[in-house]
């Protein structure tokens, strides 16, 4: 639900615990002022609407305006390579098969799903809190994921002659 409704904060939780709270500070403030950008210029290409023949000035205005209808669409953009960025990072990290084509195309298509996947894998979520229990939730920095080890084939073991073992 919380990477539905403000999916900074998972998001940060998950830079989080790949790197520490530095990248807490930093994912959760770029998210904030992406989506918060994402409003305020949503609400000003609403509200700009000419009715009448527009003098020199308005005209630049409008031309200006008319850009700034298109940074949604760049702040859509730059937060989905965000999400990808941080997937990918992730599965090189856990060594879990994939691109960064497809994770850029999850995060396009559907970012809160993309989210919530990568929160449940490197466990952002509160152990101690119940699933139904929406109004407890962590909102601050996780601790950092131990380092992934690869399991290497065990060598046999090599015993002399006073059974002691040998490696």
């Amino acid at each position: 639900m919380m990477a539905l409704l403000c999916p900074c904060v998972p998001l940060a939780q998950v830079a989080s615990r790949f790197s520490g709270r530095t990248a807490y500070v930093v994912v959760l403030c770029l998210g904030m002022l992406l989506h918060m950008s994402f409003v305020v210029l949503v609400y000003i290409a609403w509200c700009h609407n000419p009715s009448h023949w527009p003098s020199f000035v308005e005209q630049l205005t409008s031309l200006f305006m008319m850009q700034l209808n298109d940074l949604p669409i760049y702040c859509w953009g730059v937060w989905a390579v965000l999400v990808a960025y941080l997937r990918s990072y992730g599965r090189a990290k856990m060594q879990l098969a994939g691109n960064f084509g497809s994770d850029l195309v999850v995060a396009c298509c559907c970012t809160s799903c993309a989210i919530a996947q990568l929160a449940t894998q490197v466990d952002v979520y509160a152990a101690n809190v119940r699933r139904d229990d929406c109004r407890q939730y962590y909102f601050g920095p996780r601790d950092v994921l131990p380092p992934y080890l690869a399991l290497e084939p065990r060598k046999p073991l090599k015993y002399s002659s006073a059974r002691t073992v040998v490696v």
